[in-house]
């Protein structure tokens, strides 16, 4: 049996990296038949340990975008050196 070949990923140093995004989810309430509202999901992972910080959100404007920034940088302790823009990032 052929050994597929071994991948090595390299991870950024601690502190140097973090990735953000949104992501988009419709919620459909179950009291209200028909009504749906469109929630967001902010997320920022740290590159060295990939640990995740999220919070949902109702808008995906500058204000809330800022908080979240804030409320992540606070949660663990500090703020990277780098945040690079995402593929998902409006050009």
């Amino acid at each position: 049996m052929a050994r597929s070949p071994t991948r090595c990923v390299s991870r950024p140093r601690r502190g140097v990296q973090a990735q953000v995004d949104f992501a988009r989810f419709v919620v459909h309430f179950d009291d209200d038949p028909g009504a749906s509202r469109v929630i967001w999901l902010f997320s920022l992972v740290l590159g060295h340990s990939r640990f995740l910080f999220a919070r949902y959100v109702l808008h995906q404007d500058l204000q809330t975008l800022l908080r979240c920034h804030i409320q992540a940088f606070e949660a663990i302790g500090g703020v990277p050196i780098e945040i690079p823009r995402g593929s998902g990032a409006p050009r």
